[in-house]
């Protein structure tokens, strides 16, 4: 019986979600948990709010101008419509499994404008590319500066060396772009598919193209001046929920756990990162002798504060569109379209 990866992917998540979920609870004695909510200073919490969604919308930027790449300034993107799209596809991956709202969101772009869908997918990458460069940078700097367990350090040092690794492949990918379309025309045709070479080295090229933001390197360094930028705003976001919530912790050790906790991220999980999230927040402020109790209680309002109102948004952007359920999922169909309709 053929599996399909997606398949694979999502009960992945969903029993990781599950693992992690027992790790963050176990021994919690929710009593204290609780007194620890009742104790958030509400008046920190509106700041946080404030920066999450100055974050965002310079998410939104980030994403227009690698979409407006080679696109005449009359033709651009509007905001309002990448706000739109951007907010929806985050609504999707907090609600639907298999990180469904990256292709929702190429998918989308596609929907308004005639851009294809594997440029689109290739801007997107590009975003999380730089997303996790940057927090690979950032957590290298911590673990320059913060005096950390062993055990911390070994886990930050080698999910940082993984990063690194990753990148590096796909930037090589980047440089050598024709190289690679080259060679997946002839793997296909080698695997005895020739029908289908050219389209599938048509697809690997668009999407590179995309991903290096067709090859402009002034596009490139705006992008980074936009990720650090993004992350700082996330920094002070994570650190005024940190205020609410009481916790003795500097910036610097605030920003190991924001790298920490959104690296964590990248692993499989349920919609929203229910479980990893909490695991990874605890296991992180342990480091600095914060009591479980009271990380726990920081993981459930950090959470809340990006999770709901990015959510409830999504929603409501999603009725207007008029858009349903199925017509994500089989936007999601459709990027896998290639594979499925090779012969088995």
């Amino acid at each position: 019986m053929k599996v399909k990866l997606k398949t694979v992917t999502i009960w992945l998540g969903i029993l990781l979600s599950i693992v992690f979920a027992g790790l963050a609870f176990y021994g919690i004695d929710w009593r204290k948990t609780g007194l620890a909510l009742r104790a958030v200073q509400w008046s920190y919490l509106v700041v946080a709010f404030a920066l999450m969604w100055a974050g965002f919308a310079w998410r939104t930027v980030r994403w227009k101008r690698l979409l407006d790449v080679g696109r005449a300034p009359d033709d651009a993107i509007r905001f309002g419509d990448c706000f739109s799209v951007m907010t929806v596809g985050y609504m999707a991956n907090n609600v639907l499994p298999a990180r469904i709202g990256e292709v929702a969101r190429a998918y989308l772009v596609g929907r308004k404008t005639r851009m294809t869908k594997s440029f689109a997918l290739g801007t997107i990458v590009t975003e999380r590319l730089a997303d996790v460069l940057m927090l690979l940078l950032l957590i290298s700097f911590t673990l320059l500066t913060l005096k950390l367990p062993p055990e911390s350090k070994v886990i930050a040092t080698s999910v940082a060396w993984l990063g690194f690794g990753c990148a590096a492949g796909l930037i090589s990918a980047i440089i050598l772009r024709p190289t690679v379309a080259r060679l997946v025309e002839r793997g296909v045709r080698a695997v005895g598919l020739g029908r289908y070479a050219a389209r599938m080295s048509d697809i690997a090229d668009r999407f590179l193209r995309g991903v290096s933001c067709g090859g402009s390197l002034r596009t490139l360094a705006l992008v980074w001046m936009d990720s650090f930028g993004i992350w700082v705003a996330s920094l002070y976001m994570t650190w005024f929920v940190a205020l609410a919530c009481n916790l003795e912790v500097s910036v610097t050790q605030v920003l190991y756990v924001m790298c920490y906790v959104n690296l964590g991220a990248m692993l499989p999980s349920a919609p929203g990162y229910v479980g990893t999230y909490q695991w990874f927040c605890t296991h992180s402020l342990s480091a600095f002798g914060v009591e479980k109790e009271k990380a726990l209680a920081f993981s459930f309002v950090s959470h809340v504060v990006w999770y709901v109102p990015l959510t409830l948004l999504g929603l409501l952007l999603f009725l207007r569109e008029r858009l349903s359920w199925g017509q994500l999922t089989a936007a999601a169909g459709e990027a896998e379209a290639p594979q499925r309709s090779l012969p088995a």
